[in-house]
């Protein structure tokens, strides 16, 4: 989030595959080059037809669109998956009922697999598509509550980064890249038709959160004079040395006027068209205050953290970890008087790439080592800085995972232990170093395009917290530090509780920060404001990490002196992202191995 005075920063992994609810198949599905799924998949040999099901999933997910095709695969064909027309997507105003029909003949089809007849990596293959086809038949009942649209994590402002971004491999990419653009006009149109639905049955934005929206849409359009996408769009064409010059000035005007006379065009009209359904929203508050949105927010709970904790469940565990931290500061402020004036962020981490460095080498101890993976970091555009989160990772196609970015947002002046955790989570041990480990260790690569944000917003989450122990700085600091900045993700997580499932207003938010020490209405007001936008966000770093750390001491009391860190870590991340419900039994089954 923006805002980093009380709270802890927060990473994001972003790629194209988390547009993918909102960059829907075109409606001509006849043009894809795969089948439909049927139930009839051969099952005389289970092996294979789990195979040729994961295989005709992963092609259909990764195709939902040319951007996360792209972003999925650098070499689509490699994948079976043969070229297709250049699609950026439409999001319906209607229910998909002809996708809800697909999800439910494949897990019909999974269904028809005999499980027994599996090995264990293959078994475990099959839980997690059980358990993602059965996520996604639950969140076609929420169509309309999903929201496309927020300041930070909307895909309004995604999209600029992820065409920024739009690596160019060959000459046809560019040319696919320029008819992406010449299609976000229409994707937009699609968009407000979605909304204007939204506001039709009583669930569009709160005039706050439509106008923090239409402003970073301002801010992008404010920026079109030095455009990073010209800059960047440059700069990707010409590394193209077997492109002609003259070819190259061709697409340079083009590109050029589709800024112009598309994509720019295309936000000022979404500004007009939020400023016109202003007003029309019916709930400045939490989720619960729509007719099911505490039915909702239960899903949305479970469906982004990946744990089977209800809400009061979550609750209950929040309050004995924050209890727990607050009582652990309080012993190392008795037992080092001195210690809470004496705190020194200062660190001597140099460049953010000689950080990285330096981080690469402190993990080594206690997580496999890694090679040959290179990484570029770029700071946030100037256009996006006022909304963009902290930093972020972008991640790389699971066939070309050497071509990593790191954004570090200027405004947040990061220097020192800041960047030091920062990194941690972005880089390594986290979202980096988790999603290459992963893609090269998994069995399946379909876990790589699934949505597991617990999962990876957890692991990068608890990779941050791990970076305190091995920072350089003297225990006591490091420990409460690390401390203060858990209880603080748990004070971010109580309140998204406590709005959308428990109806906080802005005064009740008030109340409970003021009974945790901070006073300021300001902060209570943006706090509040914040969690409104986006709910659930906050709970997938902390719910995520909480369950991670949950593992680990799950497999340090079972083996006592025989528990090894580093054989931990290798375990967990070469499973890859999962609901923590079936990385718990696979812990188990590491532990028993361990006997």
């Amino acid at each position: 989030m923006r805002k980093k005075v009380l709270l802890p920063v927060m990473g994001l992994a972003l790629a194209a595959t988390v547009l993918c609810l909102f960059f829907a198949r075109p409606a001509n599905l006849s043009s894809f080059h795969f089948l439909s799924f049927s139930t009839n998949i051969d099952d005389a040999d289970a092996s294979a037809a789990l195979s040729a099901l994961t295989d005709r999933y992963f092609q259909e997910k990764a195709s939902s669109s040319t951007l996360n095709l792209h972003y999925t695969l650098a070499d689509p064909e490699s994948y079976g998956i043969a070229r297709q027309p250049v699609h950026l997507g439409m999001i319906s105003a209607a229910l998909p009922e002809e996708e809800r029909i697909r999800t439910e003949n494949t897990l019909a089809a999974l269904h028809g697999i005999d499980r027994s007849a599996l090995n264990e990596s293959e078994k475990f293959t099959w839980d997690v598509l059980e358990d993602a086809l059965q996520e996604e038949m639950e969140s076609y009942d929420w169509y309309f509550y999903e929201e496309p649209l927020s300041p930070t994590l909307g895909v309004q402002a995604q999209l600029p980064i992820l065409l920024a971004e739009y690596a160019f491999y060959t000459e046809q990419d560019v040319t696919d890249y320029l008819e992406l653009l010449s299609q976000v006009g229409d994707y937009f149109d699609s968009l407000v038709a979605f909304e204007q639905e939204k506001a039709a049955r009583g669930l569009f934005l709160s005039d706050a959160v439509a106008d923090a929206v239409i402003d970073q849409c301002i801010d992008f359009i404010e920026g079109r004079q030095d455009s990073y996408l010209q800059v960047l769009f440059e700069e990707k064409l010409a590394a193209l040395s077997d492109v002609p010059e003259a070819r190259k000035q061709l697409y340079l005007a083009q590109h050029t006027r589709l800024l112009e006379h598309t994509v720019f065009p295309a936000y000022e009209q979404l500004v007009n068209s939020l400023c016109a359904l202003k007003g029309s929203g019916v709930n400045d508050k939490g989720l619960c205050y729509f007719s099911e949105g505490s039915d909702y927010y239960r899903y949305l709970v479970q469906a982004v953290t990946g744990s089977e904790k209800s809400p009061a469940q979550l609750q209950a565990l929040l309050d004995e970890k924050r209890q727990a931290y607050t009582t652990e500061i309080q012993s190392l402020a008795a037992a080092h008087p001195a210690l809470l004036a004496s705190l020194d962020l200062s660190l001597d981490t140099g460049t953010p790439e000689h950080t990285l460095e330096t981080l690469q080498q402190a993990i080594s101890r206690d997580f496999p080592t890694l090679s040959n993976i290179s990484y570029t970091v770029r700071d946030v555009p100037a256009s996006l800085q006022a909304t963009s989160s902290p930093a972020f990772y972008l991640t790389p196609p699971i066939d070309r995972l050497t071509d990593n970015v790191i954004y570090i947002n200027p405004r947040e002046n990061y220097e020192g232990l800041d960047l030091f955790t920062v990194l941690a989570h972005e880089g390594y041990p986290g979202h980096l170093y988790q999603t290459v480990y992963s893609s090269t260790h998994c069995a399946n690569p379909l876990q790589g395009i699934l949505s597991y944000g617990g999962y990876t917003e957890g692991w990068a989450t608890y990779a941050e917290l791990y970076s305190y122990g091995i920072c350089r700085m003297e225990e006591p600091a490091a420990r409460l530090l690390m401390l203060n900045k858990a209880w603080a993700l748990n004070l971010y997580s109580t309140i998204d509780l406590g709005i959308h499932y428990y109806g906080w207003s802005e005064y009740d938010t008030y109340l409970f920060l003021n009974s945790c020490g901070i006073t300021d209405a300001a902060t209570a007001r943006e706090v509040f404001l914040a969690i409104v936008e986006d709910p659930a966000n906050y709970l997938k770093y902390y719910v995520g990490y909480l369950e991670f750390d949950a593992l680990k001491e799950r497999a340090r009391a079972a083996l006592g002196s025989n528990f090894r860190l580093y054989d931990f870590h290798e375990y967990l991340l070469s499973l890859g992202p999962a609901p923590f419900s079936l990385l718990e039994k696979k812990i188990d089954e590491f532990i028993a191995n361990q006997d």
